[in-house]
């Protein structure tokens, strides 16, 4: 299993809590190792310090209100076709609705939990849509022409990324 696309889709997600034009939407992954490359991306977004972005986190808090009112409804966009992993809740990071390692006091800003969501489709809003905020979706393909059809589907595209990995079908080496 390639150890960099998961470092890579954990920081283009996560990083900044998902708040940039180039965050990471959808990881598209080869259906051969979609299953093995989101346990190890499940575990790496568990593992990750969330919190006090003065001290050493993948992301702190959004950067206001109308980001969090905005966030809060692509989390309504989740469908029960779609697992969630990554964190133990979909909402809002309180003392009430912890996080494990959180690093400081969840009350000093507006913190989300990190959500990987499986089990996307092409005609999913998740897909199509830009997001702004911790939420990254995962998406299985069969061959290149399929993937390439997949990443030019949405209609925002501002970057993309390919990690081509040894033990993948079809990697070049």
């Amino acid at each position: 299993m390639c150890v960099a696309a998961c470092g890579g889709a954990l920081f283009s997600g996560f990083g900044t809590a998902g708040q940039r034009c180039t965050s990471l939407g959808t990881v598209i992954v080869h259906e051969s190792w979609h299953d093995e490359f989101l346990a190890r991306f499940s575990a790496a977004v568990e593992e990750a310090a969330i919190g006090d972005p003065f001290a050493p986190v993948l992301y702190g808090p959004m950067l206001d209100r109308r980001f969090a009112e905005r966030f809060e409804e692509y989390l309504g966009w989740i469908r029960p076709h779609h697992p969630a992993h990554g964190s133990p809740r979909i909402s809002r990071i309180t003392a009430a609705k912890p996080r494990p390692g959180f690093v400081k006091d969840p009350g000093a800003g507006i913190f989300y939990h990190p959500t990987i969501v499986s089990g996307v489709r092409p005609d999913d809003e998740l897909f199509r849509s830009e997001t702004f905020g911790p939420i990254v979706g995962v998406l299985a393909y069969r061959d290149l022409s399929e993937a390439i059809r997949l990443a030019n589907l949405p209609g925002y595209g501002l970057s993309s990324s390919t990690t081509a990995c040894p033990e993948a079908p079809g990697a070049h080496r």
